[in-house]
This record gives C-alpha cells, sequence and structure tokens, in this order.
C-alpha cells in the first residue's frame, strides 16, 4: 500500500532527514512506516522502519520525532487501498478458477506467439508461400483476441489479471506446409484441452456463469478451428509438394 503523494511529500519535509516515503502497514492504530533515507556521498540507500503511534491529539507520535500526520487523511487512504484490492462485484468466484483463467490467457497468448512464429516462416524469401502466411497471421490475432476476451470477463467477474512469462515456440523452422499444419492442429487440441480442464473447474465449484461464458465463447470455436486445420492438412497430404502445395498456398491467400 502506498500513501497519496501529498503526504508522502509533507512526511519527508516533516523529518529530520531527506527521506521518501515507500509504503506503510497499519497495524491497529499504530502505523510503520517504511523510510528509505538516500545519502549523497553513497551509491546506494538506508531502509528503516519509523514506528507511529495516532496519538488523541491528531499528531503522531515517532521514535525519531514528533510527526504531524492528518489522522482523517489515513482513515480515507487505507479505505481506498480496501476498494482498490477487494472487488464489489465478486460473487461465486472461487480463486482456483481465477487462476485457472490466468493460466488460460497464458495459454492464448502462447498459441498466438506460435502462430506468428509460423506466419513470418512462411514469408521468408526461401519459402515465400503467402496465402500459410496470412491465415497463420490471421490465427494468431485470433488467440490474441481470445487472451483479452479472458482479460475482460475476468475483471468482469472481481478477478485479478496476473500476467506470467510466454514460453518461445518449440522451433523457429517450420519445415513444409505439411510439418506446419500438423504442428497447428497439436497445439489446437492443447489449448483445447486447457479450456476444457479450466471448464471442469468451474463445473466443480458449481460457477455457472463461467461455464457458460467457455462454452458460448470458446469450446465450439475450438472445435471448429481443429476441424478446419484437419481439413487443411488432408488437403496438403493430397496435393503433395511442388505446384500443388502452390495452388493450395493460392486458394488461401
Amino acid at each position: 500500500m502506498r500513501l497519496p503523494f501529498c503526504i508522502a511529500r509533507w512526511f519527508t519535509s516533516c523529518h529530520s532527514r531527506t527521506s521518501f516515503l515507500t509504503s506503510y502497514t497499519e497495524p491497529g492504530t499504530s502505523l510503520a512506516l517504511r523510510v528509505i533515507y538516500p545519502f549523497a556521498r553513497s551509491a546506494g540507500s538506508v531502509a528503516g522502519v519509523l514506528s507511529v503511534t495516532i496519538c488523541h491529539t491528531g499528531r503522531a507520535c515517532g521514535d525519531r520525532s514528533r510527526v504531524r500526520i492528518p489522522y482523517k487523511i489515513i482513515l480515507a487512504n487505507n479505505y481506498a487501498s480496501r476498494t482498490m484490492t477487494d472487488s464489489q462485484v465478486r460473487q461465486n468466484f472461487e480463486k482456483e478458477c481465477e487462476d485457472g483463467i490466468n493460466r488460460q490467457i497464458n495459454m492464448e497468448l502462447y498459441a498466438s506467439y506460435v502462430y506468428l512464429s509460423m506466419a513470418y516462416y512462411f514469408d521468408r524469401d526461401d519459402i515465400a508461400l503467402p496465402g500459410l502466411h496470412s491465415y497463420f497471421k490471421k490465427a494468431s490475432n485470433e488467440e490474441r483476441e481470445h487472451a483479452m476476451k479472458l482479460m475482460l470477463y475476468l475483471n468482469k467477474r472481481g478477478g485479478r489479471i496476473v500476467l506470467t512469462s510466454i514460453n518461445a515456440p518449440e522451433r523457429n523452422e517450420w519445415g513444409t506446409a505439411e510439418d506446419a499444419m500438423m504442428a497447428a492442429l497439436d497445439l489446437e487440441k492443447k489449448v483445447n484441452h486447457s479450456l476444457l480442464k479450466l471448464h471442469k473447474i468451474a463445473t466443480i465449484h458449481e460457477d455457472a456463469n463461467l461455464c457458460d461464458f467457455l462454452e458460448a465463447e470458446y469450446l465450439q470455436e475450438q472445435v471448429d478451428s481443429i476441424k478446419e486445420i484437419a481439413n487443411h492438412l488432408t488437403n496438403i497430404r493430397r496435393v503433395g509438394e511442388g505446384l500443388g502445395i502452390f495452388m493450395f498456398d493460392k486458394e488461401l491467400h
């Protein structure tokens, strides 16, 4: 938690040394103010804690000096901090569901990352298949939109978005069109498996809204995507390499 800048600046001017207030905690009626003292001649800074107790006079009695801190402003700041961390809309939304959505966001962004790698692989001068470039670039954009839709939903339910590191694609060379489509099919199945796990968690916690959201916005679309890629894979195998893949790519473009 942080105090408003006006209080931090005011506290700085009242303290005996140049200081910057970074955070505080409130055990009962006492405040533990965490202060950093920068020194001009040192490379770093020294951190310390100034224990302050609110007195009946409206003053704060510290262990180093008597510092005036407006009591009402501190109470208002504590209230604001609570409202920032505790959502007013959260209802029947378990932490396990929230964590599962955050994992799914990461999965969707990873899929977008992989498709982006595929798209620009087929844009290379030694590959030159613009249809596959456009197809995988569109797939990348769709996966990113899926992630953003989950973020909006998480906010709507009173959850908190936690973005984590996105894994790099397993490879940068995607081989032939058949190799890339096989990798895309495997990726879509992994995304679908992750969605089904999230749906199972929502079912266990009887979160009807999350179940409905996943069924309406994700699960059916995922099945359609798997079927579409499987169809493309069959046609790629049918036409073969050379002129056949050139004509297939032209149809995609």
